[in-house]
């Protein structure tokens, strides 16, 4: 027996559902392709969650790390920006603007390589990234 359009459901971003067509009948086999079309034995999925005030491992870790640096204005008024914590993690700008956006650069390209080296990356703010816990790795090794 093929569906009918009552038994399809349209999930919007509030959460809320509302039939997907108005017209009763048989469906055309090109609508059950459509990726927001859930038949009466799926159901539908959990309601929008807004993302924004979710926080990530990795970028709750470089929000730590720069809550550590520490800048110093040079004798020729550039700025130079450091992490203590983090060996090697350290930066120059004309302006302290600069100085800070090249100092998160720095970071992160410190954080990416740690990470691809498997060396082991000190614990910030209770964030350990070390722990393979929080996704999958690339590897250049094939399967």
């Amino acid at each position: 027996m093929a569906p009918n359009a009552e038994d399809f459901l349209m999930v919007e971003a509030t959460g809320t559902t509302r039939p997907l067509f108005q017209s009763k009948g048989p469906l055309l086999p090109s609508i059950l392709l459509s990726t927001t079309v859930f038949g009466p034995s799926v159901d539908p999925p959990a309601p929008f969650t807004d993302t924004s005030a979710m926080t990530f491992p990795l970028t709750a870790y470089i929000e730590a790390a720069l809550e550590l640096a520490r800048y110093d204005k040079l004798e020729d008024d550039s700025f130079a920006g450091e992490i203590p914590k983090l060996k090697g993690v350290i930066a120059f700008g004309k302006t302290l603007r600069e100085c800070e956006n090249e100092l998160r650069s720095v970071l992160e390209d410190w954080i990416l390589v740690g990470l691809r080296l498997r060396h082991k990356l000190p614990v910030l703010a209770g964030i350990d990234l070390n722990k393979g816990t929080h996704g999958r790795m690339a590897t250049s090794q094939k399967a």
